[in-house]
């Protein structure tokens, strides 16, 4: 395998399952230092067990400002910003005429996640 991201910082964001962890492990087998993400570090522990190279957990709420920005605060840069964070949504999908507020504000959070996540590395991709 090529070692394409050698000397490069990829934060994952939904790094315990899924896309962000199947991205997680490829990033790192490429040769990247990889920082991975979740709310759960129990979860982020067994997702990390066995990955290549050099990898860090950090267990933060992405809707959560100060900690996104505690879990951030020891990078000076970051290379590549990966959001795969998704919780439940599928399992709560519906036709457009059930959703009711509630489903529309628990999206309306993730996209917020996003956000507090893009604003607290900004400066430092």
């Amino acid at each position: 395998m090529e070692r394409d991201l050698d000397g490069q910082r990829v934060v994952v964001v939904g790094a315990s399952s899924g896309i962000g962890h199947a991205v997680a492990w490829e990033v790192a087998a490429r040769g990247a230092e990889v920082v991975i993400m979740s709310r759960s570090m129990e979860k982020l522990q067994r997702a990390s067990e066995g990955m290549p190279g050099h990898v860090r957990l950090h267990a933060a709420d992405m809707r959560d400002a100060v900690g996104v920005a505690n879990a951030l605060a020891d990078y000076d840069t970051i290379d590549h910003l990966v959001l795969t964070a998704v919780a439940d949504e599928l399992a709560r999908a519906k036709p457009l005429a059930d959703l009711t507020e509630e489903d529309v504000e628990r999206s309306c959070d993730k996209m917020r996640g996003y956000f507090t996540v893009v604003q607290a590395a900004a400066d430092r991709l």
